[in-house]
């Protein structure tokens, strides 16, 4: 998702990275990793635009079942491997 530095150039943040949002009154994005960013947008903005960017995600899948494969192939498939 893209946010808003407080200096105002934009950073693209890897949402599922997200540990937590503090509101310090600035948003403080804290990283799995121990890093974190602080941006303009609060925290329910923050929020909405993850939620916004997953539900894009998600409505693009097309997911097809073939009742004949074998079911140790479905599972390959769905774990990335077909």
């Amino acid at each position: 998702i893209v946010l808003t530095k407080l200096n105002g150039e934009s950073v693209t943040v890897n949402n599922r990275q997200i540990e937590y949002i503090e509101q310090i009154p600035e948003s403080k994005i804290n990283m799995m990793n121990g890093r974190y960013h602080i941006v303009r947008e609060s925290p329910q903005e923050i929020i909405e635009k993850v939620t916004r960017f997953n539900k894009e995600i998600v409505s693009g899948i097309k997911v097809e079942v073939n009742y004949s494969m074998d079911p140790t192939t479905i599972i390959g498939i769905a774990a990335g491997f077909g």
